[in-house]
């Protein structure tokens, strides 16, 4: 493999590492699953809220599992339905109630933190370059791969 190969490969794995490490903490306290924690961030993210098939789209999760999760979370009254077509499911947002909330803002705090401390030695400009790059980047590789 190429350098170049060999270092995105390393820290795309690091990248994945302490997103894992903080949704573990997240996890221990709320008994959530990894999952139901990543959805939670994609709602987070969207304050609206999400179908089915868009947090599907979005996580690149499997259906099934988005399916068992949203229930878990709607269960657990960290996400409603809010339903836009009568009664139907099919079309509802999956959105966050207040204690969802506090939980994802609680991660993505926690994201945010250990992303200033890693960027810690760079320029304002360097930091908003990097982030944006990096979006860029993940973006271009999704659309190569599907």
């Amino acid at each position: 493999m190429n350098k170049k190969g060999h270092d995105f490969v390393v820290a795309a794995n690091a990248f994945n590492y302490c997103i894992q490490a903080i949704k573990a903490e997240e996890i221990k306290s709320t008994k959530l699953k990894g999952a139901e924690t990543m959805l939670l961030l994609y709602l987070g993210f969207n304050p609206q809220g999400l179908t089915n098939t868009e947090l599907v789209e979005s996580s690149k999760m499997d259906k099934a599992a988005v399916s068992r999760s949203l229930a878990e979370l709607e269960k657990g009254k960290f996400i409603h339905f809010e339903y836009r077509n009568g009664k139907s499911r099919y079309g509802a947002h999956a959105v966050l109630t207040t204690t969802g909330k506090e939980v994802t803002d609680h991660i993505v705090e926690r994201i945010s933190k250990v992303l200033t401390k890693a960027l810690g030695h760079l320029s304002a400009e360097e930091k908003k370059s990097f982030v944006t790059n990096m979006a860029v980047v993940a973006s271009a590789m999704v659309e190569i791969v599907e």
